[in-house]
């Protein structure tokens, strides 16, 4: 045992130090989204131009439809009654035109503009509803609460009062101004023409139902609510009251109307329903059409306008009334 030397076993070879597993891949960054508007608006781009235009333009083109569809059929009828039938040369064609068929046509105005009205309210209602199901800042048609529809029937009252003066302001200055005074006169030729026959009843029918119906769908149902889109509501107030008054196409009309215009947008913003600038359209346009030529020149017509010159206040008054409920709303 003494001899015996010891040797341990040889130590075991060196082991690499422990190595950490290999990186990922480095990816490449996410791209970074494009900035939206303020207040989540959409961008500026051809849809804006196309849409209001385009609604427009259906309403030009429905309009001559209807009217030269209606002038084909009297002067188709003219011409039966002198027993012409399809013998007429192109001259006595344009005779009748100039002479009864032009009588009995502009008798017929308000009905004509009934009938391509309800052709345009289909329309529009179509496409305002296809466009408020998918975008956000269509307002909807809607309800009107009580009080909301007594502070219209005020803003209808006073707006039709300061309108009315505004054209008394008009003839007052054309005196001096022949360039004004013509455009005036034209403008009482072309109102006496949508007068139709005098007929009380097309008159509230077209021109004081369906008319508004129509032109509210068209301009805030669909101008004002397409701008909204991409710009800030007070802009694309003003630009749709712009486009409302040069769509009427006479001069005196584009002066008075820009007004209007103004304020059935904000009421439309205001309270969010396209019922109310449509209530006061109807207001407006049987103020304006339905209770002159029912009442004229006569003492009650002047009291008329009396009262409506003294709601001009009353408007304002019910106009921040209706802000004040907007605030509210939006705070709650």
């Amino acid at each position: 045992m003494d001899g015996y030397v010891y040797r341990s076993d040889p130590p075991p070879p060196p082991q690499p130090p422990p190595t950490s597993p290999p990186a990922p891949p480095a990816r490449a960054p996410a791209p970074v989204p494009a900035p939206t508007p303020a207040g989540g608006r959409k961008r500026f781009g051809a849809r804006t131009v196309f849409v209001p235009l385009g609604m427009m333009a259906l309403h030009t083109v429905t309009s001559t439809v209807v009217a030269v569809a209606f002038l084909f059929v009297l002067t188709l009828s003219a011409a039966m009654e002198q027993g012409a039938g399809s013998g007429l040369t192109l001259q006595q064609i344009l005779a009748l035109m100039q002479g009864p068929v032009n009588e009995r046509f502009l008798a017929l105005t308000t009905r004509i503009s009934l009938v391509y009205s309800v052709v345009q309210l289909v329309a529009f209602g179509l496409f305002f509803r296809h466009f408020a199901r998918r975008e956000r800042p269509f307002y909807p048609v809607g309800r009107l609460r009580g009080p909301d529809l007594a502070a219209i029937v005020a803003v209808g009252i006073g707006l039709a009062g300061l309108t009315a003066f505004f054209v008394m302001g008009l003839d007052a200055l054309a005196n001096a101004v022949p360039f004004l005074r013509r455009q005036l006169d034209a403008y009482g030729e072309l109102a006496q023409a949508f007068t139709g026959d005098g007929s009380l009843f097309w008159t509230l029918v077209s021109t004081c139902l369906a008319v508004p119906v129509a032109e509210e769908l068209l301009f805030r149902g669909l101008v004002l609510n397409e701008f909204r889109r991409v710009m800030p509501a007070w802009l694309a107030v003003v630009l749709q009251a712009a486009l409302f008054a040069l769509f009427h196409g006479n001069f005196v009309q584009s002066l008075y109307v820009f007004i209007p215009g103004l304020v059935l947008g904000l009421v439309y913003v205001l309270t969010r329903s396209l019922a109310a600038p449509i209530a006061l359209h109807i207001v407006f346009n049987v103020l304006g059409a339905a209770v002159p030529e029912a009442l004229g020149d006569s003492p009650a017509g002047t009291f008329v306008l009396a009262a409506e010159g003294a709601f001009i206040l009353v408007a304002v008054l019910a106009l921040v009334w209706l802000a004040g409920g907007r605030k509210k709303a939006a705070a709650a």
